[in-house]
């Protein structure tokens, strides 16, 4: 095996870069430019004053407003619209390390609030709208499938990923996604919608 020294001395390298660091105190954050952008500010509305144009990073902080509203019904619709685009937008993007951005803007957001009036909110979700399959999730399945699909470069998500400070990244998407099956596949891998 002949690149067992050259992988040895990436190890060796590697830990002297990370004692170097943890001693030093001192974390150097890389980030591309668009990471986790948000290009509109998103109140706590009904699904009819939200646009397609809207991604996670612009719907979350709405969700959040809801929470604190405690407006289960416009708080529940613009969480699931936002996972679910969540969802498509990670079946059109290549970089794998990427499509945790949904999950990061949900941190992001949570930490604005107290832990307990989020954990409350979700159980009141969980128990009138999830359990079950209940009528009211459903009702939500065909509000989001008719809402339609996102009509943006999901840029807050390509520019997440490992592969934006890639100079040669020229393509981050998936060529030839198929838009309709992407939205039916969002749908039923978020929000376990049936029957579409």
């Amino acid at each position: 095996m002949q690149n067992k020294p050259v992988f040895k001395i990436i190890i060796y390298l590697f830990g002297i870069l990370l004692t170097n660091t943890v001693y030093s105190n001192e974390f150097i954050n890389i980030e591309a430019e668009g990471n986790l952008e948000s290009k509109f500010k998103v109140a706590c509305v009904p699904l009819d004053q939200i646009e397609n144009k809207y991604t996670p990073a612009d719907l979350y902080p709405g969700f959040i407003q809801c929470v604190k509203e405690d407006n289960m019904k416009n708080g529940a619709r613009l969480f699931f619209l936002a996972g679910t685009y969540g969802r498509f937008d990670s079946l059109r993007v290549v970089d794998r390390t990427a499509h945790q951005a949904t999950s990061a803007l949900l941190y992001i957001n949570y930490r604005k609030i107290e832990k307990e009036t989020v954990n409350n909110f979700m159980k009141k979700l969980k128990t009138k709208i999830l359990a079950n399959n209940s009528e009211e999730l459903k009702k939500m399945c065909l509000e989001i499938k008719e809402f339609g699909p996102p009509d943006y470069y999901p840029r807050y998500m390509v520019q997440h990923g490992m592969k934006a400070l890639d100079k040669n990244n020229d393509n981050p998407l998936v060529d030839d996604f198929d838009v309709d099956e992407g939205w039916i596949a969002a749908l039923t891998g978020y929000m376990h919608c049936k029957n579409l």
